[in-house]
């Protein structure tokens, strides 16, 4: 059996946000301080690439934001969707069952500002859990050269 956990879904929902405030601010930051223009003499040939590159910066950024808003409106609606087959299976008890008290919507949402309850390993112990495992990965792999016999500067000559 699966466990929804409701303050995590509006805590995603809440990032989606965030990050689409984000790109929206960066997209504005580009259209308003980086628009080509000015290039005179040799730097007038780099005028088509800087386009190029301005035109793909401000597209990325209106996709990140396009894709943000979808991601925060998806997980919203899942969110709904969820409560509701909730409460349409918790009133198909209650027909069975008419002592249990009405539906209660279960709860879910903190207070701006509020931390999510911890859930695994923190995040520095899981980047120390990396590292220890690159690290390892790294010095493991460091006389690989020579074990799996690949030619190496001396062997060609």
């Amino acid at each position: 059996m699966s466990k929804v956990n409701l303050v995590e879904m509006d805590k995603i929902g809440q990032v989606f946000d965030r990050q689409g405030g984000y790109l929206k601010t960066g997209q504005s930051f580009i259209q308003s301080n980086c628009p080509p223009r000015g290039f005179t003499g040799v730097l007038s040939f780099l005028e088509g690439h800087y386009q190029r590159c301005y035109d793909a910066g401000n597209t990325g950024m209106g996709n990140g934001v396009k894709i943000a808003d979808k991601a925060a409106t998806t997980i919203r609606a899942n969110r709904a969707v969820y409560v509701e087959t909730d409460r349409q299976a918790y009133e198909k008890l209650r027909k069975n069952n008419p002592s249990l008290p009405p539906y209660q919507e279960p709860k879910g949402q903190l207070p701006a500002g509020a931390k999510t309850p911890a859930s695994g390993p923190s995040t520095a112990q899981r980047i120390w859990d990396g590292t220890k495992w690159v690290t390892k990965a790294v010095s493991d792999g460091a006389g690989q050269a020579t074990r799996c016999r690949c030619p190496t500067r001396t062997d060609e000559d």
